[in-house]
């Protein structure tokens, strides 16, 4: 909806959600950088997601959204029950900024992803620290149906591990040329 000439369009949304499942098959640690699926009898993964998304000046967008869960084992193990889920973060952040015109915009996008637990005793020596990623995104339409892209991903290069302790890319650099006609 239309707020004015500073604030051109808001739009904000909060969902609370909880799903209790049976029988849910999950993946876990397994031995040195591999994991396995498993089958466990009971799960419950309740939290909040909240989203917010503004474009002001005609020419800025800003956006972002948080999720907050509980993943919680419900299974039949009494000393696995009560423990968190492993591979679900407790908490997951994304936002951006973008600078746009009908020619080009220019993008920064920053994700936050909560750590997780490898296995499900919930051990401090199988926990993934939470990561941070910063990625720049440059877009030219110079010409009708001409689309040329620039893509910096992880731009401070920070360390960070998939689910099996492998590390992700560092710094990487994409470039994309589209045409539509």
């Amino acid at each position: 909806f239309v707020l004015g000439r500073r604030i051109n369009s808001l739009s904000f949304s909060y969902s609370y959600f909880i799903n209790e499942i049976d029988d849910i098959i999950i993946f876990i640690y397994n031995s040195r950088n591999t994991i396995i699926a498993q089958n466990i009898s009971g799960a419950e993964i309740s939290g909040h997601e909240i989203s917010l998304e503004s474009t002001v000046f005609n020419h800025l967008k800003v956006s972002g959204n948080l999720t907050l869960q509980e993943p919680i084992d419900k299974g039949d193990v009494s000393y696995y029950r009560g423990n968190y889920l492993p591979y679900r973060p407790r908490y997951e952040a994304f936002g951006s900024i973008t600078l746009f015109n009908p020619f080009a915009s220019l993008a920064w996008s920053i994700e936050h992803i909560g750590g997780s637990y490898r296995d499900r005793v919930n051990s401090d020596f199988y926990y993934i620290n939470e990561r941070t990623l910063h990625t720049l995104v440059c877009r030219l339409m110079p010409l009708k149906g001409l689309e040329l892209e620039f893509e910096a991903e992880n731009i401070f290069d920070t360390m960070a591990f998939d689910r099996v302790g492998y590390p992700l890319p560092g710094r990487s650099f994409f470039t994309a040329v589209a045409y539509t006609f």
